[in-house]
């Protein structure tokens, strides 16, 4: 079989100049619907909302992994170069970790949800 396909190194595909906004998993976390669909791979932030229709997996898996670092599903799938390539049209920069204040924001948010009986809408 074909050796694995080595990580995304550098975390920011060389086609592109790096991003401005890093973001926390607390923001990642509110993007998980169809409609609005982020993931995380390699430690870096991806948009794939645009991409569901044209994945070849189906959109089941991406919306399954939203919100959340997908790393591990991308790396497990084998995903060829070309797949590894197409991630820099969805890059909106990378991930940093979440301020403390961030996080209370994301426990209240997930607190209030849990009140009105799990779901926001």
């Amino acid at each position: 079989p074909p050796a694995p396909l080595p990580p995304l190194s550098p975390p920011i595909p060389p086609t592109m100049s790096a991003p401005t906004k890093a973001y926390p998993i607390t923001e990642v976390a509110k993007h998980t619907t169809r409609a609005d669909c982020w993931l995380v791979i390699e430690k870096n932030v991806y948009d794939v909302t645009r991409f569901m229709d044209e994945h070849p997996g189906g959109d089941d898996i991406l919306l399954d992994t939203s919100g959340r670092d997908a790393t591990r599903e991308f790396e497990e799938f084998g995903h060829t170069a070309d797949a590894r390539k197409m991630l820099a049209d969805y890059l909106l920069g990378p991930l940093r970790d979440a301020t403390a204040e961030e996080i209370a924001e994301a426990a209240a948010a997930a607190k209030e949800a849990a009140a009105r009986g799990g779901g926001a809408g």
